[in-house]
């Protein structure tokens, strides 16, 4: 087996396990009242943003510490168990190859999270500064931006580059 196929099984593994506990907590009466609750709270958000003329500063410092906060959420879901350590050549090319293909699948969620933090913020700012879309897509990009630094940095902690104390506290190499 190589890395591919361990990683596949992992995930699929992984998928199973997580599908067999969300259809008990996604039930039907549970997603209708999710469903009121949303269009309850853009109503609400929708009518608050449009009393909204200037940013004053303690709405500005909590925007910024939400946007700057929202690449943090979401890490490299490795799938890695103990005795990798051991079978897995860590410095090897296969390694390389199962890391690459955690950090691809591990995109999605933050990209949806800082999409929709993006989209939440965004109609306060064009209220108060009057911008465009452009401004969006440059804070989308931003947010991207500091995401793929984070993930590089965790794919070079992995390699043995840079070494994380919280990686060695939760014991990921041993």
């Amino acid at each position: 087996m190589n890395s591919a196929t361990i990683f596949e099984a992992r995930v699929r593994k992984y998928q199973k396990k997580s599908m067999k506990y969300i259809r008990y907590m996604l039930n039907d009466h549970f997603l209708i009242v999710l469903f009121f609750l949303f269009g309850f709270i853009m109503v609400q958000y929708s009518s608050w943003i449009q009393t909204i003329r200037v940013l004053e500063w303690p709405l500005l410092g909590l925007l910024a510490v939400l946007l700057a906060s929202v690449p943090f959420f979401g890490g490299v879901a490795t799938l890695l168990e103990p005795a990798d350590g051991i079978f897995l050549s860590v410095v090897g090319q296969d390694f390389k190859a199962y890391l690459q293909k955690a950090i691809r699948r591990s995109w999605a969620l933050p990209l949806l999270v800082m999409l929709a933090s993006t989209g939440i913020v965004f109609p306060i700012v064009a209220q108060a500064f009057g911008t465009n879309m452009s401004m969006f897509v440059k804070l989308f990009l931003l947010q991207v931006l500091f995401k793929d630094l984070l993930f590089r940095c965790t794919k070079y902690a992995y390699r043995g580059v840079l070494h994380f104390t919280w990686m060695e506290k939760n014991s990921v190499f041993t």
